[in-house]
């Protein structure tokens, strides 16, 4: 199984994927185990062993039109509806295929600590469903 989420955030979010690096690597730093981190371009990889969780920054304009399509499908009944179709930047989160779940804990304080962001709107892909 691998896991996915979409942090939407509002189109005046100042959040870059070095700032995503910080808060992750912050908040893993007193994990006892090794966890390295690699960011290229707008990617972040964290490797915890042979296990890898990925984070990408994505403002290009095709994000505003399907945050629009995830309001409309999935946000129909919430009140914040409309903040979530005006979202423009989403870090998206993917990760290597975890068959025993071993990993479903990382994955899952990663999405958490992600949308602690200003104005974040986490939607995850497995439930296909907001989160918070």
């Amino acid at each position: 199984m691998a896991y996915e989420a979409l942090i939407l955030l509002p189109s005046d979010s100042d959040v870059s994927i070095e700032e995503v690096h910080r808060t992750l690597e912050n908040y893993f730093a007193g994990d006892a185990r090794e966890i390295a981190f690699s960011v290229a371009g707008n990617r972040l990889t964290i490797a915890f062993g042979d296990w890898n969780c990925y984070v990408a920054l994505n403002s290009a304009p095709s994000v505003l039109e399907e945050s629009k399509d995830l309001a409309a499908i999935f946000a129909k009944d919430r009140p914040d509806r409309e903040a979530i179709a005006a979202s423009g930047i989403r870090l998206e989160v993917a990760a290597d295929d975890d068959d025993e779940m071993e990993y479903f804990n990382d994955y899952l304080m990663t999405v958490e600590k992600l949308g602690q962001y200003r104005g974040a709107k986490i939607w995850e892909g497995a439930q296909e469903e907001f989160i918070n």
